[in-house]
């Protein structure tokens, strides 16, 4: 049985080494590790051979892999703490030269000497001494790597590998040393296969590999992963396992009693025991998620209330229609569970181009989350991530080119007061995100965690864009009893206007003063002014639809260009433009685009009373919300700037800051634009003019149609 122990721990190194290679050759980290766990690997199947009868040279390999094991540790805690010096890098050189020479001393003085006897020499021993002070400066190495960390999650990451360690030199030194002291018969090769193991194990049980098997692991967690798996999951889950086993020993124990009590026939004592082996893997799978909810109750308690959490959010994020109603449901429950002391729930706003805050929760401390975000840098850090760990950002700061970067994210981490930022993607586009605090005394959140929590973002991801298409829809339905309703009003209230400036008109015609020639000009510009507010409202109101085909982007503009200069400019006013050749073609409206693109012309130029430049421009680009192609026009002055306080109200209906504007031709030009799935924004400072900008999809071709090998033409 010690054999198979050996053998299965020298199959898991072997298996982690291999699939910790495979998943990326290039990393340094994970060369040093495959080396570790091949060597570990190699040293634990020759042991294994050795406790064979037959195979008593297989001691020579297993002294020869554990020759190299102490200066491969040594090395990949090096790299695994990333705080290599010169005299480290110099050392270890060193130890790589002087260990083959050790390995090769220690192969010709035992061959020499004891031949090929099966027994444990004093050059083994003498060996053994120096592998195990090697394995004592790799510990001091991972001790004071302990001390001198200042993160508690890398403390917490260290001790547990101490441990591990510790336990597996320990063990495999007593175990080392009770072979040596022990009397061994000297027919050792004539015992059977079981005694042989035993004598030459010794009387310990092989606690040395398990636990080097778990500190591998524990290490391949800490690279794949890239977190130490939590205490209270390890014990969860151990309990579980250690529970079924019980159950299962049981079961059969109890049931191989009765059985061979109460029949003395063996064929029937064999079928019995088939028949209670089928019934416990029938019920074996209830009967493992009933242990692991009690466990986790028992052992995980927060985090089996995170889990309960989760699945209650999973099932009311379809019946969610409000934006704010969804950050405040995610909220609640997940600070409710008493797992996150801390978080924030963050939105996109395409208005703004920022992420906005819709709800926190920051438990006891006085701490404030940001309440908005720039998009980026921060988005660009869950490029082919689930979720963004500040543990994550401080790996990465110590092996990037551009720490700066990674600052910047960090102080982002520290403003939004998270440890854990889950995106909400839909796809690549990140609608915005979740960030969670961590608990003190936690090591983090786990992978499975991590998990439950990425996968119901998806959900929220999936909710946020229903949402923005049943906000579409009311403001369709809202439009669509607008324009009824104003169509009839602007016919009740565009008679009574004829009236009045038909009346003002024929007073004119008789002999009145100047004064009152005056006021009847003031009803007739007033009476044209109120008219042309219900023509604008009936523009806004009224349901329209587009009538697209491919335009070039030159014939969008040139009739406005031509329209503005005939129309006739101010003095002082130059209109020019800058549009660049080869520019693609996209699917508009042309006459809506048009009257968008004049609309921001005639702004302009009012914006310019003393003079000044307009500036109209074509160019390529991409789409803020999307990163999709763009058509890009931008129309600019040098005029004197519009406020801030104005520009968030700009596109809404009736807001002006000219004396006789209706305040309606931004919105309508934003309406057009969202039929287009366009954008309009706009950029300006007090004093330096203002740019209005257009951003219109272009079409996306369809992919190459994948053609036959006959299709193909001929290689010459």
């Amino acid at each position: 049985m010690n054999a198979v122990i050996y053998l299965l721990v020298a199959a898991l190194a072997g298996l982690l080494g291999v699939r910790s290679f495979v998943r990326d050759r290039q990393q340094l980290l994970r060369r040093d590790f495959a080396v570790l766990a091949g060597l570990l690997c190699i040293t634990y199947a020759s042991f294994s051979l050795y406790l064979f009868p037959g195979i008593a040279a297989a001691r020579f390999p297993f002294a020869l892999a554990a020759t190299f094991l102490p200066v491969a540790s040594l090395q990949f805690l090096e790299h695994f703490i990333a705080r290599q010096a010169p005299d480290r890098k110099r050392v270890l050189r060193r130890l790589w030269a002087i260990t083959p020479i050790v390995a090769l001393a220690f192969l010709v003085t035992d061959l020499v000497l004891f031949g090929s006897s099966p027994l444990a020499q004093w050059p083994e021993s003498v060996l053994g001494l120096l592998i195990y002070c090697g394995f004592c400066a790799a510990l001091w190495r991972l001790w004071r790597a302990h001390q001198s960390t200042p993160y508690r999650v890398e403390k917490t990451r260290i001790r547990y590998l101490l441990g591990f360690m510790a336990g597996s030199v320990a063990f495999s030194a007593m175990e080392g040393l009770d072979r040596i002291v022990r009397a061994v018969p000297q027919d050792i090769a004539a015992l059977p296969l079981l005694q042989r193991s035993v004598e030459l194990q010794g009387n310990l049980p092989p606690m040395g590999a398990l636990f080097a098997g778990l500190f591998l692991f524990f290490l391949y967690q800490m690279l794949m992963k890239e977190r130490l798996l939590d205490l209270n999951e390890i014990f969860s889950r151990f309990v579980t396992l250690t529970a079924t086993a019980l159950a299962l020993v049981l079961i059969l124990g109890v049931g191989v009693m009765w059985m061979q009590a109460a029949s003395g026939n063996q064929l029937q004592t064999i079928f019995h025991l088939f028949v209670v082996s089928l019934l416990f893997l029938l019920a074996y799978d209830p009967l493992r998620g009933r242990i692991t909810m009690q466990a986790d109750k028992w052992l995980n308690l927060r985090g089996h209330q995170l889990s309960r959490a989760l699945d209650e959010l999973d099932r009311i994020l379809p019946s969610i229609i409000d934006r704010e109603d969804l950050a405040q449901q995610i909220v609640d429950r997940l600070h409710a569970s008493g797992r996150i002391p801390a978080l924030s729930f963050y939105a996109f706003d395409p208005k703004r181009q920022q992420v906005r805050l819709l709800d926190t929760r920051q438990g006891e401390e006085e701490l404030q989350a940001l309440p908005v975000v720039a998009l980026n840098p921060f988005a660009e850090s869950f490029a082919g991530r689930k979720a963004v760990t500040r543990q994550n950002l401080l790996r990465q700061r110590g092996q990037s080119e551009h720490p700066e970067e990674i600052d910047a994210r960090m102080a982002l981490l520290e403003g939004m007061n998270a440890d854990l930022v889950v995106p909400v993607r839909s796809g690549e586009l990140v609608l915005g995100w979740l960030a969670l605090k961590d608990e003190d005394w936690s090591d983090g959140f786990s992978q499975e965690e991590i998990n439950r929590l990425a996968a119901t973002m998806v959900r929220a991801a999936t909710v946020l864009e229903n949402i923005k298409g049943f906000e579409a829809v009311k403001e369709q339905a809202r439009l669509a009893a607008l324009g009824t309703m104003s169509a009839g009003l602007a016919h009740e209230i565009r008679n009574p206007l004829a009236g009045i400036k038909g009346a003002a008109q024929y007073l004119e015609t008789l002999d009145v003063t100047e004064e009152e020639r005056e006021f009847l000009g003031i009803i007739q510009s007033e009476t044209e002014r109120l008219d042309l507010v219900v023509t604008n409202f009936l523009d806004y109101a009224r349901h329209f639809e587009l009538r697209t085909r491919l335009v070039a982007p030159e014939d969008l503009v040139e009739p406005v260009l031509k329209l503005a200069r005939a129309e006739g400019l101010l003095p002082g006013i130059q209109l020019s433009d800058t549009q660049p050749p080869n520019l693609p073609a996209l699917l508009v409206d042309a006459d809506k685009i048009r009257q968008v693109v004049l609309n921001l012309v005639r702004n302009a130029i009012q914006a310019l009373p003393k003079g000044g430049r307009v500036h109209l421009a074509l160019k390529t680009g991409e789409m803020e919300s999307t990163g999709l192609p763009a058509l890009i026009i931008s129309v600019a002055d040098d005029g004197e700037g519009i406020a801030p306080a104005d520009q968030e109200q700009l596109f809404i209906p009736f807001y002006t800051t000219k004396p006789k504007g209706t305040g309606l031709g931004l919105p309508i030009c934003q309406r057009i634009m969202r039929a287009h799935r366009g954008e309009l924004s706009v950029e300006s400072s007090t004093g330096a003019g203002a740019t209005f900008i257009l951003r219109l999809p272009l079409p996306i071709p369809d992919p190459p149609e994948e053609r036959s090998s006959s299709d193909l033409e001929p290689f010459s």
